[in-house]
């Protein structure tokens, strides 16, 4: 590991890292009861935290708090501890893509949704278009291996407002190094249910997850 890379980041935050965890299971636990009985929801919840003690020291660091990006990191990482504790109670990756879905969405409308709409309009805000393109050319020195590359895509404020081009994805790359790549494409679609909660719209046609070059997104109002 280069010496510029902390290998405790994640690790120092473990127990605030659960806590949030359990937070993001407590929104489908009556799904889970539903489906696999108290007993076997509780179960499943003691799993995905094992799972996730497993996987913490595996995640890759892409610049911690220096980096937006890093939260997303730390949310598949949850994903994935989430999906392998169903495995072993029989569930598939759709089962689990589902719930996951149903769990970002919870958690995203938790926000008072004034709250939201204020932080969407932030994010549209032509100001933060400079620094979000330093950002996006700070990430084409691929100083972290596991990080995403982008570049800004200015828009012209009809078809879209702005954009921004992945050509490399930190969770793909975490995905087929743990793999579990048929995972990816259900954390792909929790962008959309992101966005919208902010009040803004996204237009996306291409995944590096599906195949494809890039990750094309194209923000605008909603």
């Amino acid at each position: 590991m280069p010496a510029n890379i902390p290998n405790n980041y994640y690790s120092s935050q473990k127990d605030k890292l659960i806590r949030k965890l359990v937070k993001v299971i407590s929104r489908v636990q009556p799904e889970l009861v539903a489906r696999y009985g108290k007993v076997g929801a509780d179960d499943i919840h003691r799993q995905i935290l094992v799972e996730f003690e497993r996987i913490l020291p595996e995640i890759p660091y892409v610049g911690g708090r220096k980096n937006k990006l890093t939260i997303f990191i730390i949310q598949s990482a949850w994903a994935l501890a989430f999906y392998r504790a169903m495995q072993q109670r029989g569930g598939s990756v759709d089962d689990a893509g589902k719930l996951l879905q149903q769990a970002a969405e919870a958690m995203f409308k938790a926000t008072p949704r004034f709250l939201r709409h204020l932080y969407g309009k932030i994010r549209l805000s032509k100001l933060r278009y400079p620094s979000m393109a330093v950002a996006a050319q700070t990430t084409q020195k691929r100083e972290y291996p596991g990080n995403w590359v982008q570049e800004f895509i200015a828009g012209d404020g009809e078809s879209f407002d702005f954009g921004i081009d992945y050509t490399e994805c930190g969770i793909v790359k975490f995905m087929e190094a743990q793999n579990a790549t048929e995972l990816t494409r259900y954390l792909c679609q929790t962008d959309f249910a992101a966005l919208e909660s902010i009040g803004l719209k996204l237009d996306r046609t291409e995944t590096i997850a599906s195949g494809c070059a890039r990750c094309n997104f194209r923000i605008s109002k909603k």
